[in-house]
């Protein structure tokens, strides 16, 4: 996500480095995003009724529905499957950007929802409702390094 300052040349801990015409690795840069936004999930944690942030989520009960996603990329990785994980990504964060924008959109502009001016608690929905720069280019880079099929990609 544009937001992590992934296209700058300062080396901290959740930044990758890139110069100006450099494409990174799409898989390290948006690890920095994920990093970042994990900061951000706390405060909008609280905003909807997780008063003790880290120990409330702790708490709630994980289910195997919510687990799906997770465990595609675990997968993925595991199998070492850079190529169709590459353009899972380039499809699937634009759309899921599009639906951060539509409910940030939603949030800021309902005032029973109590998000009017509380740019902090919809932080982590903003962060990701920013259009990645370069997306395309990163995924495209590493689809064709690996030599991706079409079989790869649908499997």
């Amino acid at each position: 996500n544009n937001n992590n300052n992934n296209n700058n040349n300062n080396n901290t801990d959740d930044s990758v480095v890139v110069e100006k015409d450099e494409v990174p690795d799409v898989f390290q840069f948006l690890l920095g995003g994920e990093i970042y936004a994990s900061r951000l999930l706390l405060d909008h944690a609280k905003s909807v009724g997780f008063d003790n942030e880290e120990e409330d989520l702790r708490k709630y009960p994980v289910t195997a529905r919510g687990q799906g996603y997770p465990s595609y990329w675990a997968r993925l990785a595991l199998a070492n499957k850079r190529g169709a994980a590459a353009a899972a990504v380039a499809v699937n964060f634009p759309a899921w950007g599009n639906m951060c924008s539509e409910l940030s959109e939603a949030l800021h502009s309902q005032p029973e929802y109590g998000y009017n001016d509380d740019k902090a608690s919809l932080a982590f929905i903003d962060f990701f409702a920013s259009p990645i720069e370069k997306l395309n280019e990163m995924a495209a880079t590493v689809m064709m390094k690996e030599n991706v099929s079409y079989q790869d990609v649908v499997t």
